[in-house]
């Protein structure tokens, strides 16, 4: 029944070419695993951490080594887990309707996780999904609603965003940021801390919002990059990674591609093919090549003659390296006094 729920979440939702750079190389760096979302590097540790959704385990994958582990979470699904500011091998994580700190060495699959108490109220139908830290250290998060009946639906606008703040004391303070939203795939914040980009995937949209650091209020939003006047571009909106100078890496579900969105104008600069037709979340990181994005992949709703055909791992961890330009990079939780 936890396939056939988180099937439906994403189906609302040969050869490597970029078009406009030529000097790109793309590898698979990881075991294919169901749903790669929350992908988070770590440079000064040499690894990356990510979340499978539909496994509940959070994974390390050393890039100078190649070293892959994973642990699991007690839980039906897991929506994120973020690194700890000053806590080594400390993680928050979002999972089904709770949140939890895990302690991990990514050295085996040996993790201990203490539940957090918060006055988080969700619908009994509804999960933490995805989810980020932004510049002060708060978790931002979404929800999705799935409605287990007549073979499970997702609820249009059923969902939420919320910000969350944990204390050293482990007390948590939950504000809810928007209603009626339907899946959230993409938050990243500008290089000034003055504006979150925003994805509500089945919109097709991404969304621009004024916000305020310190306070982590939202203001007026508009529309940023609206797939509906870009035919030319299968797929739905997924996550999304900001350059430096605020330019938008936008990774399209079901569509195989990455696009280059300039900030100022809107306008698509590059359009990267990818290999594998699922990609969902990025990151950026130096990497073992500078300037690395790092694209999170996923195989739910393929079929086994699909990922038969393909000579590429969907559900797999790929690097895209040697980009002309440097990304902003993942942020980590900061526990509050």
């Amino acid at each position: 029944m936890k396939m056939a729920l988180f099937t439906l979440i994403f189906v609302a939702l040969a050869a490597f070419h970029v078009e406009g750079i030529l000097h790109q190389s793309i590898s698979e760096i990881t075991p294919p695993v169901t749903v790669v979302e929350s992908l988070f590097v770590d440079d000064e540790e040499g690894v990356i951490y990510y979340v499978d959704v539909i496994s509940s385990k959070v994974y390390k994958h050393s890039y100078h080594t190649g070293k892959t582990t994973s642990t699991k979470i007690p839980t039906e699904s897991v929506g994120a887990a973020i690194p700890i500011h000053g806590a080594k091998h400390h993680f928050l994580v979002a999972a089904d309707h709770h949140l939890g700190i895990l302690k991990w060495d990514g050295e085996n699959d040996s993790g201990n996780i203490t539940k957090l108490k918060t006055d988080l109220k969700l619908h009994k139908h509804e999960k933490l999904f995805h989810g980020k830290a932004d510049p002060e250290g708060r978790l931002w998060i979404g929800t999705i609603r799935v409605e287990d009946k007549n073979g499970g639906h997702i609820v249009e606008r059923g969902g939420s965003l919320y910000s969350i703040t944990v204390h050293k004391d482990h007390s948590v303070k939950v504000e809810k940021k928007l209603n009626h939203v339907t899946i959230v795939t993409g938050l990243g914040w500008t290089h000034d801390n003055k504006s979150l980009y925003f994805v509500d995937s089945p919109t097709r949209k991404i969304l621009k919002y004024h916000f305020d650091p310190e306070k982590g209020s939202l203001g007026k939003s508009e529309v940023f990059f609206d797939l509906d006047h870009h035919s030319k571009y299968r797929g739905l909106p997924h996550g999304i990674t900001l350059k430096y100078n605020d330019n938008v890496i936008l990774a399209l579900w079901e569509g195989s591609t990455l696009l280059h969105i300039d900030a100022r104008n809107h306008t698509v600069i590059e359009r990267v093919h990818l290999p594998v037709s699922h990609p969902t979340s990025l990151a950026w990181g130096k990497g073992v090549v500078p300037n690395t994005i790092y694209i999170g992949t996923g195989r739910l709703t393929l079929t086994e003659e699909e990922l038969n055909h393909n000579p590429f791992n969907s559900g797999s961890v790929f690097t895209l390296d040697k980009m002309a330009c440097v990304g902003l990079p993942s942020l980590k939780i900061q526990l509050a006094d």
